[in-house]
């Protein structure tokens, strides 16, 4: 195929790739290529987007606490 090309490198115990446009590693001990740059880029994206919508989460329900404490306080508890 001419998309693709491998050849071994017995020093790293990789395979260097040619798949269709794009430079990759394969660990054949592992069985899967290794992580781009790019992957790993869009992991940590990933990783960084669910922690802020987490933090809002937290937030939020820090702000409910204290809604309910203040009522708790304020005698309100018919609104509870």
């Amino acid at each position: 195929d001419d998309n693709r090309a491998r050849g071994y490198s017995e020093a790293l115990g990789l395979y260097l790739c040619w798949e269709y446009g794009e430079l990759l590693w394969y660990d054949p001990v592992v069985g899967d290529y290794l992580q781009t740059y790019e992957d790993e880029v869009a992991r940590a994206d990933q990783e960084a987007a669910r922690a802020d919508q987490e933090a809002d989460r937290a937030d939020r329900a820090e702000a409910e606490l204290r809604r309910l404490r203040q009522q708790l306080a304020d005698g309100e508890t018919d609104k509870l």
